[in-house]
């Protein structure tokens, strides 16, 4: 099956190129250059190059390559914040062109459309309104414009995504479209920061510090990021080493007594040949909620993050780029607030228990008094390199990269003032990644295409302790054990190790000028083993999956395009610790057929941007978490639906309402249930058909009022005024309980030099409580009854930023 798919894939690859050299359709004439600011001949990467029809932006290091039909040809180039140029183009030397800045006219009452925005959803850069994907992509310019400083608040402005944090440093859960994270398991989203991809979901919290752009592709994309990619990727791209020297100073307080430095250099080592940038980001807050315990906040924190790059220019056609980075996060842990004493209560768990306290989804009034003040711990070291270069018409790409992640944490376990339990965990993650890429290098031509090689080996450690602090306290007696000793440790200690190799390929071919059908495949074969230190057992399977992508496109007039797609979505599945009355030893891959038809509006001569699509995805084997009970104690797996699915419907808009007034929004609706629940261990999960799936928001929208107005020359002052609102989440698949819908308030405002920037900010502005996990007296079995993970309160700011 295997050799066939591949031989498949180089088959239709060749059909389609010979046909594509056969109609006329490409442009033969190829025209190469360069392009820079005229202020300082920093390389402009993105800006675009076109001629007619013909398309193209400009790579990392500032350089185009552009076909056209017939010489003299005139070139339009244009990138934002800078003024256009045409050119005229007699012959095929490579050029040089400069863009000088755009200066502002005040008193000019044209209201102009906005610029064209880039994406690099397929791996090249191109226009996101021509791009057949549901994209919600922020360059720079967005990400500072609306406070983008982690994938919480990143998540805000994109429809039908949700991504929360708790219990510890590194323990996130982005859900995309009805497909929810797992604890300890793999995210639904493949995670790649400049080409790499980091298999890693403990890390996807980081700081976003010098980021030029962010972006989450939905559906799945295995064919062009790789595995793992069952919802979608997210795609990080960094600021790049500059041929010019300049600086940067970020500065920022904030409510808990949160304070952050950030610097920024970079310049030329030899001019035009050897670039660098270096960038750190310090930040330290006291936290802003209160364990009634100790009279203090649990949720302290600090972060500090490095970066540095460096670019070698090694001639015209190659170029490579090594980086380095560490962060390491300290953090409060495991402040799960539960009701107050003298409350409704459960029935007794076991002999020698209190009835547990209730405390609903929609009760705020809850207490974190917690006799041990968690702490964790998250440390990452991460390094790549990367070599571009050009073999004539063949664009090649490696990469190699390598991950270390270690966290660990400590803290209570029945979350209370009582010392009876408490718990501690370390993770140790470590992935070796390497990929060939080869690409066509004429994205103008009537096919191109995409075809490479990956390999990953990725060892996760997991040991877990729930130790039995003393079993007399409060009254327990150790009959109340459940048959465990006292002091019991290392419930859960072992290592899956997951050994990747994976072929993949992909296409475009323009039918028509308007018409163009787009295809990938993918296989990946993961070589998965476990080393159980308790069990003192080997197991080890293999998981494998062909992964196909369809994707039709039709533009019917300038500025309104259709686009209808099909993909199989790929989760790999792994071993728990052991099996369990919820869970068997190995939890399967999951796997998804994933439907879209959407549509992407420009109109009003760019002044309103509206795109929207409507999905089905029919998943087989999605993958749940549960805490259970093994032979030693305590443990946590994962387990799976037979059968489940999601329908729903999203949309964005811009709308540039007046000349300093924009109207932003974005909204999705979700219907996420489980069709056939399946049995794992010794649960049966029928009785759970037809309810929703857990975690998933029935809907997200956000609206807002964005504006920039000049006030002097090279003087703006800028305003964000949005409304963030979350409909009812299932904590469960017993669907007993639900989270409440919420809105969030928040606003910024700033001023803005070429040297300077000062912004205040506050989010939630109405002190909205809610809860970002929240868990059952029943699931949680700690003796606490309901807890409940607070979301942020009310936090208000000001940061400063100086360049030089």
């Amino acid at each position: 099956m295997f050799k066939k798919s591949i031989s498949i894939i180089f088959f239709v690859t060749f059909t389609l190129q010979v046909l594509s050299q056969n109609t006329g359709f490409n442009s033969k004439i190829n025209i190469r250059g360069k392009i820079a600011a005229t202020s300082n001949k920093e390389f402009l990467v993105g800006a675009l190059v076109s001629s007619g029809s013909n398309i193209v932006a400009t790579d990392e290091n500032g350089n185009f390559s552009l076909y056209v039909t017939s010489l003299p040809s005139t070139l339009k180039v244009e990138y934002l914040g800078f003024e256009p140029q045409e050119i005229v183009v007699e012959n095929t030397q490579s050029l040089s062109i400069f863009l000088a800045e755009q200066t502002q006219n005040i008193s000019e009452v044209t209201i102009k459309g906005f610029a064209n925005s880039n994406t690099e959803a397929r791996r090249r850069v191109e226009s996101l309104q021509e791009t057949p994907e549901s994209v919600s992509s922020f360059s720079k310019e967005d990400i500072q414009a609306k406070g983008i400083s982690n994938l919480v608040n990143f998540a805000a402005h994109v429809p039908n995504i949700n991504f929360t944090t708790s219990q510890n440093a590194g323990t996130n859960f982005m859900i995309v479209r009805g497909i929810p994270q797992i604890r300890n398991g793999e995210s639904p989203v493949a995670v790649v920061i400049d080409g790499v991809t980091v298999q890693d979901p403990n890390i996807m919290n980081r700081e976003l510090y010098d980021i030029s752009l962010v972006e989450l592709v939905k559906g799945p994309q295995g064919a062009l990021y790789g595995k793992n990619a069952i919802g979608g990727a997210l795609n990080i791209i960094t600021e790049s080493p500059s041929n010019v020297q300049k600086y940067r100073v970020d500065m920022g307080y904030s409510t808990g007594n949160m304070y952050k430095l950030g610097v920024m250099g970079s310049g030329a080592v030899i001019e035009d040949k050897l670039f660098y940038r270096v960038s750190a980001n310090f930040k330290r807050g006291d936290g802003v909620f209160k364990n009634e315990t100790f009279n203090r906040a649990p949720d302290n924190m600090q972060d500090f993050s490095f970066r540095g790059q460096l670019k070698y220019i090694i001639n015209e056609n190659w170029s490579a780029t090594a980086t380095a980075q560490y962060f390491r996060t300290q953090a409060g842990a495991v402040y799960y607030a539960h009701a107050r004493p003298g409350g409704q209560t459960y029935a007794p768990a076991a002999p020698g228990f209190p009835g547990a306290p209730v405390m609903k989804p929609n009760d705020f009034s809850g207490v974190i008094d917690s006799d041990i003040m968690g702490q964790s711990d998250l440390k990452n070291a991460f390094a790549t390199l990367k070599f571009v270069g050009n073999l004539g018409k063949i664009r090649f790409q490696s990469v190699s990269a390598y991950s270390n992640s270690q966290i660990g944490y400590y803290g209570d376990l029945d979350f209370q003032k009582v010392s009876f339990f408490k718990q501690q965990q370390n993770n140790v993650n470590e992935i070796y990644n390497q990929e060939f890429r080869l690409m066509s290098q004429n994205p103008n031509a009537r096919f191109t295409w995409s075809l490479g090689t990956f390999f990953q080996s990725l060892n996760k450690s997991l040991v877990l302790d729930a130790l039995i602090i003393n079993p007399t306290t409060q009254g327990y007696d150790k009959a109340s054990n459940f048959g465990f000793p006292a002091n019991l440790q290392s419930a859960t200690d072992f290592t899956n190790t997951y050994n990747t190799l994976a072929l993949f390929g992909f296409s475009d071919f323009k039918v028509t000028e308007k018409f163009t059908v787009s295809a990938g495949l993918r296989y990946d074969y993961d070589m998965i083993s476990q080393k159980n230190r308790l069990l003192n057992t080997k197991p080890n399977t293999v998981n494998s999956q062909l992964q196909p992508k369809l994707s039709l496109s039709y533009k019917f007039v300038p500025g309104f395009m259709v686009y209808a797609n099909y993909g199989l979505g790929y989760r790999s599945g792994g071993y728990n610790q052991e099996k369990s009355a919820v869970y068997d030893a190995f939890y399967k891959a999951e796997t998804s057929n994933n439907y879209e038809l959407g549509f992407k509006t420009t109109a009003l001569k760019n002044r309103l941007l509206f795109n929207a699509s409507a999905f089905y995805i029919d998943l087989s084997n999605q993958q749940q978490y549960a805490a259970s009970f093994g032979s030693k104690g305590l443990i946590i797996g994962n387990y799976n639906y037979d059968k489940s699915s999601s329908i729903g419907v999203e949309a964005d808009l811009k709308f540039r309402a007046m000349k300093y007034l924009d109207i932003i929004g974005s909204i999705g609706f979700t219907e996420a249930k489980i069709v056939k629940g399946g049995s794992t261990g010794t649960t049966d999960r029928k009785s759970f058909e037809g309810n929703y799936i857990p975690f998933v928001p029935r809907y997200t929208y956000n609206v807002g009022l964005q504006s920039t107005v000049p006030i002097k020359k090279d003087i703006n002052l800028t305003g964000l005024l949005s409304y963030t609102s979350k409909g009812m989440i299932a904590w469960h698949d017993d669907n007993k309980d639900f989270n409440p819908s919420y809105g969030l308030v928040d606003a910024r405002l700033g001023i803005a030099t070429k040297s300077f920037e000062f912004g205040v900010f506050c989010n939630n502005i109405l002190n909205q409580k809610y809860y970002t996990e929240w868990f059952a007296a029943a699931i949680s079995g700690s003796g606490a009854g309901d807890i409940g993970w607070y979301g942020l309160p009310r936090i208000m700011g000001a940061n400063a930023t100086f360049k030089f």
